[in-house]
């Protein structure tokens, strides 16, 4: 038993190295001129140059701001809606409710390259092309589907008393969503949060062929602007990458425990 722990271990030892070590290089080679990346790229190297964050942030706070303000919106959205669907498939009963749920279900099988040709042309037809909406709308529409099905776990799994409770004290579906379903769900909110926050984030397709001015665009496609020269070589480029990931690490560093709660949740009971 204990040989197979510490086999265990190590796997999983390595397995975090080799996940950590890509982003210990780049962090390491943005404080670098390329001459130092060239000579020396494992280590750090001295003078270290922080000025490279500089150049980096002064080429992508335009896009920082653009996708704190995209994922925003499409978090909020695509959590209220999807929640309130899957609470509605949970507990409601009305005409074709489970059709109507595998019918969402399976949009879950369709790859997102097959559906961007007729996506573009929809946004193009309802004259949002190039705009915020024309970013953001889309992406909501796509990040909807697995969310549904994994509220639709968590609160089936809610006792039934609960809700009968609620409504023999006089509270509406509203009431009892607010400040009974959700308190009991914060585990699964915080899974969505960081699932769809992730996506939105680090959606590159979509604002590639959808939008052509700078001013629109998320960090994703601002981080390609970063001029590189033969004296920084990549240096300001990889402090952009560390730039932008930044607020993604600082959302699992929040909800990591929600997020492993809610996703051995949503496994266990499907």
């Amino acid at each position: 038993m204990k040989k197979r722990q510490t086999g265990l271990i190590t796997v999983l030892g390595i397995l975090g190295v080799l996940t950590i070590f890509p982003f210990y290089l780049t962090i390491v080679n943005s404080l670098k001129h390329n001459l130092q990346i060239i000579e020396s790229i494992w280590f750090f190297d001295l003078p270290m140059h922080f000025d490279n964050y500089l150049t980096a942030f002064r080429e992508i706070w335009r896009g920082m701001l653009n996708s704190v303000f995209y994922t925003t919106v499409i978090l909020v959205v695509t959590m209220v809606i999807s929640s309130l669907a899957g609470y509605a498939f949970a507990r409601f009963s009305f005409p074709g409710k489970t059709i109507c749920y595998f019918g969402v279900i399976m949009f879950l099988m369709i790859p997102g390259f097959v559906t961007l040709i007729p996506q573009f042309m929809l946004v193009k037809r309802m004259g949002i092309l190039g705009t915020r909406a024309g970013l953001i709308l889309p992406v909501i529409a796509t990040s909807a589907v697995m969310p549904v099905m994994f509220f639709r776990t968590q609160f089936e799994g809610i006792p039934g008393e609960l809700f009968e409770a609620a409504k023999v004290e006089g509270a509406g579906d509203v009431k009892i969503f607010t400040n009974i379903v959700v308190p009991l769900s914060k585990a699964m909110f915080g899974t969505v949060a960081i699932m769809v926050g992730l996506r939105a984030w680090n959606n590159y397709i979509w604002p590639l062929v959808s939008v052509s001015n700078r001013k629109l665009m998320p960090v994703i496609l601002e981080l390609s602007f970063i001029s590189e020269n033969a004296k920084e070589g990549m240096g300001p480029v990889l402090a952009g990458y560390v730039i932008a990931s930044i607020p993604m690490i600082l959302l699992f560093a929040v909800a990591t425990k929600p997020f492993i709660q809610g996703i051995t949740a949503g496994a266990v009971k499907a």
